[in-house]
């Protein structure tokens, strides 16, 4: 006898009837291959800050892209008041004497910074003040009066000049561990070989120019990086050049001896035996003197 079903025993019960529905919804997605996946969480823009030149130092130009010129105008201290979306400041031609760490501190956006020409000595430079600059890229300390190299620079650093000082020392961290660096002067100085590290450039490895002449080197600096292109080592103190000093160094295309105390007797045949393809210019690779180049 077949079993009639009620009314009442066919009923789902109403809680059940969304749950039901959400399960028919899900299937006929499966069937589709459109399952829904869950919603990622949206990045906010990044807005690029604006300066407000009416807050500008005295006697400065300051522009709403973050620029800040106070150069030539006199100062003898580091200039108060400068806004913190400043990116490009140009302190060149002062009397500046001492930068300290509250002058920087709150500069984060700071990627180049000018201080060539002014009155800054070692004694004036707190160590931790350049470190704090974590977007510098550009730094310009030339023609002061420093007699040691700042201990530490940003890792965001692109280019350094430390040219025209009294420079008798570099640290490891100066130019170490600095991976987008690629140009270094430190030409005019009083760099001996005992002021530099085993590994001045540890872990800098896409340094393409390095100008050290018109110093005190008696021997061609260790361990520079191999993506090295033009080095100046002219009017040093140079009497040998041991074979193998470039070998590491492969893509090396422009390097300048003169005015040194070389001799046939310092170099051998094995000095440049690196060099496998011809020179890109007739007498790039001098050991006279020749006409004044960037870096001499």
């Amino acid at each position: 006898m077949p079993v009639e079903l009620s009314a009442a025993s066919m009923a789902f019960p109403k809680h059940s009837i969304p749950q039901a529905l959400s399960l028919l919804v899900l299937a006929g997605l499966l069937v589709l291959g459109q399952v829904p996946e869950e919603p990622e969480a949206e990045e906010p823009a990044r807005a690029v800050a604006k300066s407000d030149p009416s807050k500008c130092p005295t006697d400065c130009s300051c522009t709403v892209e973050g620029a800040v010129d106070c150069a030539g105008v006199d100062l003898v201290e580091f200039p108060s008041g400068l806004p913190n979306t400043t990116r490009q400041l140009e302190l060149q031609n002062n009397k500046i004497e001492a930068i300290r760490v509250e002058h920087l501190s709150y500069l984060h956006q700071v990627e180049t910074l000018n201080l060539q020409n002014n009155w800054l000595t070692t004694d004036g430079l707190e160590d931790e003040g350049f470190e704090m600059l974590e977007e510098l890229a550009y730094l310009y300390l030339g023609n002061n009066k420093l007699t040691s190299a700042p201990k530490v620079l940003p890792p965001s650093l692109v280019s350094a000049d430390l040219a025209a000082n009294q420079l008798t020392k570099i640290f490891p961290y100066t130019f170490g561990y600095k991976p987008n660096l690629s140009s270094v002067y430190l030409h005019n100085n009083k760099l001996t070989d005992a002021g530099l590290p085993d590994h001045m450039f540890n872990c800098s490895d896409n340094l393409e120019v390095l100008t050290m002449s018109s110093n005190l080197l008696r021997t061609v600096p260790k361990n520079l990086p191999r993506s090295l292109y033009r080095l100046y080592l002219k009017s040093n103190k140079l009497e040998k050049i041991p074979a193998g000093a470039f070998d590491s160094m492969p893509k090396l295309r422009e390097l300048y001896l003169q005015n040194n105390f070389l001799s046939n007797e310092g170099m051998d045949n094995e000095t440049f035996r690196w060099r496998n393809e011809p020179l890109e210019q007739p007498g790039i690779f001098g050991l006279v003197q020749q006409q004044p180049q960037h870096g001499a």
